[in-house]
């Protein structure tokens, strides 16, 4: 997988330029873009590493190290955009190589922990054909829908460049703030997946009910703190990178755009993960890529009306659909987790 990642890595910094100029990229910003995805990309192994270890840590229940490892790099990151884009004048440039030591710091973690705690994972037992079946059959429809969303981004990237730079640089920087913030968010829904998933192989129906119930109440009190964190500061969060004049006004807006349907995601998130807890891999896979569809959609159709207010709207007007079949197909599974029957 590595090995895998360090040549697509290697590939795709190459081929920066030839994206940036199909994202029809504004030339003020052009040459900034390049330096940050080319040193960005270097990241993507690590990605990788961390996303193996994490994987198979959580499904032998062990869910700490994983959102400790998560919780470090985001601090570590946050300290080393204060020194290299704050402190020190390395801009775009050093916010990139902020991204990527932290990915470095949060891989390196989980891979010393995993190795020292759990000497066995690391010992070759030879290929399992069984297995690796079994992990395709799960694994390929998230793959797909991973590859999809990764396309789609690239066409809402290009709807919003049709904005400017200004726009570009606040709605970009208000992203990476956002992305930070709504890690509590995923990885409640992991857990909550992880969970669900123990409890079905374990036999225990009875846990299931009481994991998505108080999933959900969690997640809600979460979105809701990070909604009037985001209200009240999301200029502040966007000043932190140096951004500043227009460019933080409209970060600020698009922020209490989007905040609104911040419990909305967080609902969808849960139900999303208690469903991939029963193994509904396939049904979660296929929402995801029409969420994005139809968030390619609202864009276009808003924009005339809402201009680049139509980029946070659009994602939420998104979130409402995905959070609606969420909720059918619980209902649909009813049975799988445990609501509405009585014990006897």
């Amino acid at each position: 997988m590595g090995l895998l990642c360090t040549l697509l890595a290697g590939i795709s910094i190459v081929a920066a330029k030839a994206f940036l100029h199909l994202l029809a990229t504004p030339d003020e910003i052009f040459g900034y873009s390049l330096s940050y995805l080319r040193i960005a990309l270097l990241g993507m192994p690590l990605l990788a590493v961390y996303n193996t270890y994490a994987a198979v840590l959580r499904a032998m229940g062990n869910t700490k190290v994983a959102f400790y490892a998560i919780l470090i790099s985001a601090a570590f990151n946050f300290l080393l955009d204060m020194l290299l884009v704050v402190a020190l004048p390395y801009g775009v440039s050093g916010a990139a190589a902020a991204t990527v030591i932290a990915q470095m710091t949060m891989a390196l973690f989980i891979v010393f922990y995993a190795r020292r705690k759990y000497p066995d994972l690391v010992r070759s037992s030879g290929f399992d054909r069984a297995a690796f079946s079994e992990g395709l059959s799960f694994g390929l429809p998230p793959m797909v829908q991973n590859s999809i969303t990764s396309l789609g981004t690239l066409v809402l990237q290009n709807f919003m460049n049709g904005f400017g730079a200004v726009t570009v640089l606040a709605i970009t920087t208000a992203y990476r703030v956002d992305t930070m913030l709504l890690l509590p968010v995923f990885n409640l829904a992991a857990a909550i997946s992880n969970l669900i998933a123990r409890s079905k192989g374990a036999g225990e129906g009875e846990k299931i009910t009481k994991y998505l119930k108080s999933g959900l109440a969690l997640m809600l009190a979460v979105t809701l703190v990070l909604t009037l964190l985001v209200y009240l500061l999301g200029a502040e969060f966007i000043a932190i990178f140096g951004v500043g004049g227009e460019a933080v006004l409209i970060g600020r807006q698009f922020f209490r755009d989007l905040a609104i349907f911040y419990a909305l995601f967080g609902t969808a998130q849960a139900l999303r993960g208690a469903l991939e807890g029963i193994g509904d891999i396939t049904y979660c896979s296929a929402i995801g890529i029409l969420t994005l569809g139809l968030r390619i959609l609202f864009s276009y159709l808003l924009k005339a009306g809402m201009d680049q207010r139509a980029i946070a709207f659009a994602e939420g007007y998104s979130w409402i659909c995905m959070l609606l079949l969420f909720v059918l197909r619980v209902a649909q599974k009813r049975r799988e987790f445990g609501l509405g029957q009585t014990k006897e």
